[in-house]
């Protein structure tokens, strides 16, 4: 219990940078849902123009199709609306996983940038109490001045 009262939160830092999205990619990802979504629905077509026992195959796979598509749009709909956030005690937002961090600098054990992906491992409180260790992986358009930013912390 005294291990998160005494928990620093780097959204009490002055805010010196936020991440932006690339367009490029999420219009990747859309093109990928379409052809997802495509695909499955042509599977699906063929399913069922097998007589007799193709209905119930050919039904299940537009499913599962329209499901992993209502995944991947969420999915999508996340990562346009998080970003990640250096202020002068840490960063914070939400990584490829969409799971959501708050670590301060101390805390920071690994940082690189590779291309327009940031990676950074860090010792975290759990609820409990434990120290767990984290990965995470964040795109960014510019992830130069993330860098650099966090450099000159």
């Amino acid at each position: 219990m005294r291990a998160q009262e005494n928990q620093r939160t780097a959204k009490n830092g002055q805010v010196k940078l936020v991440s932006k999205i690339s367009f490029a990619h999420v219009l990747g990802r859309i093109l990928i849902i379409l052809l997802f979504l495509l695909a499955f629905h042509i599977l699906s077509l063929l399913l069922l123009l097998i007589p007799l026992i193709g209905l119930i195959p050919g039904l299940l796979v537009g499913l599962i199709g329209w499901l992993v598509t209502l995944y991947l749009i969420i999915s999508l709909l996340i990562y346009c609306f998080s970003h990640t956030v250096i202020t002068t005690d840490g960063i914070y937002g939400r990584d490829r996983n969409h799971r959501s961090f708050d670590v301060c600098f101390d805390q920071i054990q690994y940082f690189e940038r590779s291309g327009t992906k940031i990676i950074f491992r860090s010792d975290e409180l759990t609820r409990k109490g434990d120290v767990t260790r984290r990965e995470h992986a964040i795109r960014m358009i510019n992830s130069v001045e993330f860098e650099e930013q966090y450099k000159n912390r």
